[in-house]
């Protein structure tokens, strides 16, 4: 579970007028999120990388969030590179150089840039089985109002996000003509 847990919120004033809107006729996949909290907290060895930020997500009752940064290292990879279906697992030690992603009530996306003990670099999708070697520093900042969910896409054979916002809107009609 994860520990030292820090929040703050950040202050996002809304901009009057700011001029920004979407384009007619045209599907947009984005949402306007006002008073961000950021999480901050540390994962310690042993635990897995993606299944302990899917419980923290969970147990604060986050709906969407983005990762701000990971650092720290594994003992075990579990990837799944470009154009590949299946994973790969590597084990030795391994430095986390960054992580980005979106994670919400519908599961997480996320990606993961690693250096081996030469310092070569390689990434992937981040799956189950990626195991904390001495930590993983993690910075999550909340999007509220918002919620990620990933519904299957026919299109990529994916389950894609979806954003939902509490007001009932998804990406599927949200910037779009009624």
């Amino acid at each position: 579970m994860a520990e030292e847990m820090l929040v703050a919120e950040v202050e996002n004033e809304p901009e009057e007028n700011s001029g920004i809107e979407p384009l007619p006729n045209v599907p947009l996949d984005f949402a306007l999120v006002e008073g961000a909290m950021i999480h901050a907290f540390r994962l310690h060895p042993g635990q897995d990388l993606k299944e302990e930020l899917l419980t923290y997500v969970s147990s604060q009752g986050i709906g969407a969030a983005a990762v701000l940064t990971c650092v720290g290292s594994l003992t075990r990879t579990a990837l799944r590179y470009a154009g590949k279906r299946d994973g790969s697992i590597r084990s030795g030690c391994f430095e986390i150089v960054s992580m980005v992603g979106t994670i919400g009530e519908g599961g997480a996306h996320l990606h993961v840039a690693l250096s081996d003990e030469n310092g070569t670099m390689f990434g992937g999708h981040v799956l189950n089985g990626c195991t904390v070697h001495t930590t993983a520093e993690v910075a999550l900042v909340e999007l509220p109002g918002l919620i990620f969910q990933r519904h299957p896409d026919p299109e990529t054979g994916y389950r894609e996000l979806v954003i939902e916002t509490m007001g009932g809107f998804t990406t599927e009609t949200f910037g779009t003509e009624a």
